[in-house]
């Protein structure tokens, strides 16, 4: 089982070094860092991402990517997913990521309180199709895909099967909040995502206790490694050297 750390603003991990310290400490396989957001390169991480890829290489760390994907902007047709799909895998190219992570949230949704209502269902089922289909195209052979999103598939108005299903993924379920215990959320998100044929399913929760009883990063580790693959870390900037020390050996 391999853990991973996400990383969103590298300048507040205390730049690449930083980010690398972070990683060690948790014996992190892989750092997922945010590269863009739509079609733009996510400018809080511009001109740094290629230090620290160096960095994480020279230290045996895998480099993973991920992006905030989105189905539409205005005036914009399907070329905005092919296009945004094509940038992340030049990204990929150009700092040599073993994964691609791919944010699908509340925009892919077609619910009254979605941010794709507008665009319906099945254009918004055709553009996820449209957006993974162009982005295995695109990406080196040996580079995977993952899909970062909602734990229960059965609580959101999503294009899940062409999320999941349109190419080989990486299931990556968000499982933040306590509420009853991790471990069901954990049983029943694995349920869920491999109801789509997804084999390989990572689950990212807390690395911090955001609020006292609500996120517990050691509970959340040793109720969830039973129902997944691996474990990915959120945060890395929000992590400080005590919560480090806390999950360094779980």
């Amino acid at each position: 089982m391999t853990n991973g750390l996400w990383v969103h603003q590298i300048p507040r991990c205390g730049g690449a070094l930083g980010v690398i310290e972070k990683a060690k400490a948790i014996d992190a396989s892989h750092i997922i860092v945010k590269s863009r957001d739509g079609r733009s390169a996510y400018k809080k991480n511009r001109g740094l991402i290629t230090s620290l890829s160096v960095a994480a290489n020279m230290g045996g760390i895998d480099v993973w990517l991920w992006t905030w994907a989105r189905p539409y902007a205005p005036m914009q047709g399907l070329d905005y997913v092919t296009d945004q799909a094509k940038l992340l895998a030049q990204d990929a190219r150009q700092h040599r990521a073993k994964v691609v992570v791919c944010n699908m949230e509340s925009p892919w949704s077609w619910s009254k309180l979605g941010g794709g209502f507008l665009l319906g269902e099945s254009e918004l089922r055709r553009r996820a199709y449209k957006y993974l289909c162009t982005l295995r195209d695109s990406l080196p052979n040996d580079c995977q895909i993952g899909i970062s999103s909602f734990r229960f598939p059965e609580w959101h108005r999503l294009p899940w099967t062409e999320m999941l299903s349109s190419t080989p993924v990486i299931g990556m379920p968000q499982l933040y909040f306590e509420r009853k215990g991790y471990d069901e959320q954990a049983r029943r998100a694995h349920a869920e995502w491999r109801s789509y044929g997804v084999t390989g399913i990572r689950i990212s929760g807390p690395g911090y206790a955001w609020k006292r009883g609500k996120m517990d990063p050691t509970a959340f580790y040793n109720e969830s490694k039973r129902h997944c693959q691996g474990v990915d870390w959120w945060k890395a900037d929000g992590m400080k050297p005590s919560d480090l020390e806390a999950i360094r050996d779980l």
